[in-house]
């Protein structure tokens, strides 16, 4: 009999998910056998009207306290397929998802847990924000006291920790790493922070209450959750790199392990300095070329255990639980970390011959034809994509050993690009990979990426630096009539001309009347000679390189780039200080108010090509004030030119008194509304288009 599943959807309030979450499922539910339902609420005309417009199978639930859990106990009811999804309208369905979660689970699993790649207690397997359950189970047993997939007296939260600890505790739960439903959550900068996310914070104090005072029912040690089985861990293991032809002549140290592990590199290298606990192991390479000579011992590893371990030799480990964590989280035979920003190997091609070609690492290799002939064969775009720094090998599996014979052989084939082929050649030989709990960059520390395991050095060879890029227009906005930010705007001019002296500087004029961004915007582009344009506030500056980076993202082919992360708005004392002389550190203790926080996109600085400038139509020049525009022309940016680049540089906002304050700084009522309208046009082509015509005197078209 073959497995069939009812994907259920609460949505609320975004009527521009409808849509996308249709394509999504299609894509990554196909070849299964499955019905989507949407669970709308009652007096949400809005996301009702897109579900009609979409010919969206639905319900209708009444709105008001608990209606996400009632959504899903409704659906339950409405639907009759072997397995319930609890899905939410902010979810991205990788493919395969479905029968990588069966593969998890016996004739005893009564639920899976699919990983979202966003919470860290899911991707540790400790919860699950969206499982697949089976439908015998609920109706054999239900909730811990009563009928239903999900307890109702929940406002929205902790209802799934209930289902998911309820489920563990009766040990019918498992956790299926490599089933990915990605949550585009906006904690983790993939959405905006919208209403529907402040309505579900909104009781999470009374629903973290209910869910402590209820945790006594199905746990008999309330103060210690139920964690789902772990694979056993191997008796030995063994983690090995490789260093040739100069490439990463000092290896770092390692954290002890708490089983036991062997440290092992092999070299060509007479002096390589390898700190315990590595031994090393001199052995002339098979292949010429450094890169490939290391992947012998990366794809085909051969040391006297089964349980290894592979690391690039820039990686540190920093913790005590990485190898037997690693090896825990193997299907198949092996597992990789899920590529930190794409699914498709022919994206990845060209992300690695143009913005990301680290130092033209991949010059004179052949990634097209490579890409090209997997194409030929039928290999499908968006078939998934693995960062290989990290490959956890089981060598007693016959699987994974062919595996590696074949990917080597590939990268002997084509390029040492291993990531375009080990999709491939795991497609081909019926292997679904493991995917490890944890995603590949978590943090951007100095110096080098972090996750919970690893730090991520830069290689110590040093690539070639790709030249500064010179056609570049920077356009700052300033109002004539504002003379208490003139100390910041005179600054911020100078940081320009000092820094980048080739790049042209031009200030546009708001003009006459209330201040507008867009407008003042508007009249800089216009003069601008160049076709790359950097959109800077006239009282905020980037360090001088995260801004070529962008540039030369922008240069390569990207749309848009966010070169800041984290603001940092300096007191007056300190940015005194700093028309003074001192440089503009990110210093925490500088900061006015409130700690470093995520900058909005569209705000601060933004790195654009004029297309998507003409695209967008520029900010629109009908906000007046402060507030609403910059997230209304990310949106705008988003819907037609797609997703940002953002990188993880500073923004150091300089002090100037501020006319207004709080509330007061939101813009006009019209602002208001305004921005309103691009919320609800965002993920909209066609609404977006004929908002944006509004503002424009020329057609706009993509």
């Amino acid at each position: 009999m073959v497995p069939t599943v009812a994907i259920l959807i609460p949505v609320l309030g975004r009527p521009h998910r409808v849509a996308p979450m249709i394509g999504s499922v299609a894509a990554g539910t196909a070849g299964a056998q499955y019905r989507l339902l949407f669970l709308a609420s009652d007096g949400d005309q809005p996301t009702i009207d897109a579900l009609d417009a979409a010919g969206a199978d639905y319900l209708v639930t009444e709105a008001g306290r608990g209606s996400w859990a009632r959504k899903i106990n409704d659906g339950y009811r409405a639907t009759t397929e072997e397995w319930i999804f609890t899905g939410a309208d902010d979810l991205a369905f990788h493919p395969d998802w479905f029968p990588r979660a069966l593969r998890w689970a016996d004739d005893r699993t009564g639920v899976i847990g699919t990983n979202d790649i966003c919470n860290p207690r899911v991707m540790s397997g400790a919860h699950s924000t969206h499982s697949l359950i089976r439908r015998s189970y609920v109706d054999e047993h239900g909730t811990i006291d009563g009928p239903g997939v999900m307890h109702e007296a929940y406002a929205h939260q902790y209802a799934d920790d209930e289902a998911v600890q309820t489920a563990m505790a009766r040990g019918v739960y498992v956790h299926a790493f490599d089933s990915i439903v990605e949550h585009l959550h906006y904690t983790n900068g993939k959405a905006p922070d919208d209403a529907t996310y402040r309505l579900g914070r909104a009781d999470t104090r009374d629903s973290k209450r209910l869910f402590l005072t209820r945790r006594r029912l199905w746990s008999p040690t309330p103060d210690r959750s139920p964690r789902p089985a772990t694979v056993p861990s191997p008796a030995r293991a063994v983690v090995v790199t490789a260093c040739y032809g100069g490439i990463d002549t000092t290896l770092h140290r390692a954290a002890p392990q708490d089983i036991p592990v062997d440290w092992v590199c092999f070299t060509d290298q007479p002096g390589l300095a390898a700190p315990a606990p590595w031994k090393v192991i001199h052995s002339p390479g098979r292949f010429d070329h450094p890169n490939l000579a290391a992947k012998v011992h990366k794809a085909t590893p051969t040391v006297d255990c089964t349980d290894v371990v592979w690391v690039d030799a820039s990686m540190e480990v920093t913790s005590r639980s990485f190898v037997r964590e690693a090896l825990a989280a193997r299907h198949d035979g092996v597992a990789v970390f899920a590529h930190p920003r794409r699914r498709c190997i022919y994206t990845e091609a060209d992300a690695s011959l143009g913005a990301e070609g680290q130092g033209g690492k991949y010059d004179g290799q052949p990634l097209l034809a490579q890409v090209a002939h997997y194409r030929t064969e039928g290999h499908p775009p968006d078939g998934g994509l693995y960062a290989c720094g990290v490959v956890a090998w089981d060598l007693a599996d016959s699987r994974a050993v062919e595996l590696g014979r074949v990917w080597l052989a590939e990268c002997e084939r084509w390029s040492w690009q291993d990531q375009l082929s080990f999709p491939v050649v795991c497609r081909r030989l019926g292997i679904t990979p493991g995917v490890f709990p944890i995603r590949q960059i978590e943090r951007n520390i100095r110096g080098c990426l972090a996750n919970r395991w690893l730090r991520i050095h830069p290689h110590t060879t040093t690539p070639a630096v790709p030249p500064l890029v010179a056609d570049v227009s920077v356009v700052v906005p300033y109002t004539s009539a504002d003379d208490a930010r003139q100390a910041a705007r005179r600054y911020v001019l100078g940081w320009y001309a000092r820094h980048h002296p080739t790049w042209e500087l031009i200030e546009g004029d708001s003009g006459p009347g209330d201040w507008s961004k867009g407008r003042a915007l508007a009249d800089g582009v216009t003069r601008a000679a160049h076709d790359i344009l950097i959109l800077g506030d006239a009282d905020s500056v980037a360090p001088a390189e995260v801004l070529e980076d962008a540039a030369r993202l922008v240069a390569g082919g990207a749309a848009w780039v966010m070169p800041h992360k984290l603001v940092y708005r300096y007191d007056q004392a300190p940015t005194e200080a700093v028309y003074s002389g001192a440089h503009p550190e990110a210093n925490p203790a500088w900061c006015r108010g409130r700690r470093p926080y995520v900058g909005v996109a569209g705000g601060g600085i933004v790195v654009l090509t004029r297309q998507a400038w003409n695209i967008t139509g520029g900010i629109d020049s009908r906000f007046t004030g402060w507030g609403g525009e910059d997230i209304s022309f990310a949106r705008a940016l988003e819907t037609l030119c797609g997703p940002a680049v953002r990188l993880a540089g500073p923004l150091f906002h300089l002090f100037h008194p501020q006319e207004l304050q709080g509330r007061h700084r939101r813009g006009s009522t019209e602002s208001e509304a305004l921005a309103g309208r691009y919320l609800d046009a965002y993920g909209n082509p066609d609404a977006m288009r004929a908002l944006i015509g509004e503002h424009t005197l020329e057609e706009v078209t993509v």
